[in-house]
């Protein structure tokens, strides 16, 4: 049986995804990196990218519930039978939100694709870490194409005051990748405000 989404559906599980995603903006202002000296460097929450990964599907799972929210979710030949040889190797998507039943099947349709970006404070290869961005966009971009999820986010959490045109870029990344949702923790709202997760979403 083949399992797909109802508009009413999704509506649904976009709303669950912002309470999750809110839930972490909350988290991530009283503990991300910039909470520490930089002698501590990052803190004990968030010292790598797979840990934003991590906190973020935590907290999709405290909302969603178990059997919904996988980390590093396989795209292969094994996992979709839509897989074409000519994609190449398996990819990867950071975290995949899909009903359990979901995965019971090569041919069903996932829920939710997020691909997450963390621009840290001490990060200075801008280029590099916009390339990664622009890859992970066309990643998503093609799997709504190929029809393997039903929606697709990319979060952006930035730390480095520096990178200052993450937020003119999104304009653009918006208007060439119109299907997929931004959701964006912009490093001067982490700093100046408790909660930063009321204007850090992307309508």
């Amino acid at each position: 049986m083949v399992i797909y989404l109802t508009d009413k559906t999704i509506f649904h599980f976009e709303k669950k995804f912002e309470e999750a995603w809110d839930k972490f903006c909350e988290f991530y202002d009283k503990n991300g990196a910039h909470r520490y000296k930089k002698e501590f460097r990052w803190g004990p929450f968030f010292r790598v990218e797979s840990d934003i990964v991590f906190r973020l599907a935590k907290s999709c799972e405290e909302i969603f519930g178990p059997g919904y929210v996988h980390l590093n979710s396989p795209i292969g030949k094994d996992y979709f039978d839509n897989f074409k040889k000519e994609e190449g190797k398996t990819k990867w998507i950071d975290i995949d939100i899909s009903r359990p039943e979901a995965f019971m099947s090569k041919k069903n349709r996932h829920d939710i694709f997020i691909e997450v970006k963390w621009i840290r404070e001490d990060v200075r290869e801008r280029a590099r870490t916009r390339m990664r961005i622009c890859n992970d966009l066309k990643k998503l971009n093609d799997q709504l194409a190929r029809h393997r999820c039903q929606y697709a986010f990319m979060c952006i959490i930035e730390d480095n005051p520096h990178y200052s045109k993450i937020s003119d870029e999104k304009m653009r990344w918006q208007k060439e990748y119109p299907r997929i949702r931004f959701f964006h923790l912009p490093c001067k709202q982490v700093f100046k405000t408790q909660k930063p997760c009321g204007n850090g979403k992307f309508p």
